[in-house]
C-alpha cells in the first residue's frame, strides 16, 4: 500500500504542464499571441546572454521589444536578442492537476485492486473486479486532491522559444513548430 502512494504522489509532482512554441524569427513572424498574452500577465523573459527580467507591458514585433523590468524603467530590446517569453497561469494549473490526478489515483487504485485478486475464505469476499472499483473510488478522490495541489502550485506555463534569424551568428534555420510537454 505504501508503494501505491509513493507512486501517484510522484506522479502527480510532474502535473505542473508547459505549453511549448517554438517561433523562428523572420519577416513574417506573427507575435499577435505574444502580445495579447502580455496584455493579461506579466512575462518572464530570458535573453540569449543568460539574463532573466520579469517584464510588465511586454510588447513585442520584428525588430524590437519592450516592456518594463520589475523595479525599472521602461526599455526596448532587439527581438533576436530574446530566447525566451513564459507566461504562469496560475488558475490553469490547479484544474489540470484535479484532472490528472483524478485519473491517476483511479488507474492506480484499479490496478492495486485488480492486482489483488479475488478475496477467498473471509466473511465479505469481493471479485478482483469488485476490487478494482473499491480501489478506483477509494485512490481517484485522493489523486483528485493531490494532483489539484500540487498543480495549483506548480503552475501551468505557456513558453514561447524565440529561434534567431538564420543569418545571424548565432541563426538556426528551423521551422515554426508547436508541441506540447506536460498535461
Amino acid at each position: 500500500m505504501k508503494q501505491a502512494y509513493l507512486i501517484l504522489i510522484t506522479s502527480l509532482l510532474l502535473v505542473g504542464c508547459t505549453s511549448t512554441r517554438t517561433i523562428q524569427l523572420d519577416s513574417s513572424t506573427d507575435f499577435t499571441v505574444i502580445n495579447e498574452e502580455a496584455q493579461k500577465r506579466n512575462a518572464y523573459v530570458t535573453f540569449r546572454d543568460g539574463s532573466e527580467a520579469k517584464v510588465y507591458a511586454l510588447s513585442i514585433s520584428h525588430d524590437i521589444a519592450s516592456g518594463q523590468p520589475q523595479g525599472g524603467s521602461f526599455q526596448s530590446w532587439p527581438t533576436d536578442s530574446i530566447i525566451r517569453v513564459r507566461f504562469l497561469k496560475s488558475n490553469k494549473g490547479a484544474g489540470q492537476g484535479l484532472g490528472i490526478g483524478l485519473g491517476l489515483g483511479a488507474l492506480t487504485g484499479a490496478l492495486i485492486g485488480f492486482g489483488s485478486g479475488d478475496d477467498e475464505g473471509s466473511f465479505i469476499a469481493f471479485t478482483a473486479e469488485e476490487n478494482a472499483l473499491i480501489g478506483t473510488i477509494l485512490f481517484g478522490p485522493l489523486g483528485a486532491v493531490i494532483g489539484t495541489i500540487a498543480g495549483a502550485l506548480a503552475k501551468a506555463k505557456d513558453d514561447f522559444i524565440f529561434q534567431p534569424y538564420p543569418n545571424t551568428p548565432t541563426g538556426d534555420s528551423g521551422s515554426q513548430s508547436t508541441t506540447k510537454q506536460g498535461g
